[in-house]
């Protein structure tokens, strides 16, 4: 699980290998249900209750391989008896930037350096494997696009 804002959550992208089994077909019929029922939030495939963000591979591993996702995320789903809520669009669009920033300040890929900004407040360091819409959103954020890869003054 990553905090990425004081009232969402991301859930942990752990390694196929590392996932462990959920055997009880039941729990995964209600589990399934309830991520694939989540608000879209990006374009990539993400989902939201409102309160957490998970992916469209966390519905792949459990659909095709029983593959548990994050389990906090289950108990969540498990503490709402798996009746996912309404988001409203306030609430969609706060998980919409928190997703942003989440894919923002991921851990970048080893052989890709960050990109390290300059800002009022301070250095911001980015992931440097950026798709190109994540480095439109960061140049918007930034106030234009940068002249320099991988450094801004």
């Amino acid at each position: 699980m990553t905090r990425v804002s004081s009232s969402i959550f991301i859930a942990r992208q752990d390694r196929e290998e590392d996932r462990p089994r959920l055997p009880d077909p039941k729990e995964r019929a209600r589990l399934l249900t309830y991520l694939g029922q989540g608000r879209p939030v990006g374009a990539d495939g993400a989902r939201t209750d409102g309160v957490w963000i998970w992916t469209e591979t966390d519905l792949r591993h459990l659909r095709d391989r029983a593959l548990r996702p994050d389990p906090e995320l289950c108990r969540h789903a498990a503490a709402r008896r798996y009746v996912p809520p309404q988001v409203d669009e306030t609430t969609a669009v706060r998980a919409e930037r928190a997703w942003q920033a989440a894919l923002l300040t991921r851990t970048p890929h080893p052989a890709t350096p960050p990109i390290v900004t300059g800002t009022e407040a301070g250095t911001l360091t980015v992931a440097g494997d950026l798709t190109a819409r994540e480095r439109a959103i960061l140049d918007e954020m930034l106030g234009g696009p940068d002249e320099t890869p991988g450094r801004r003054p």
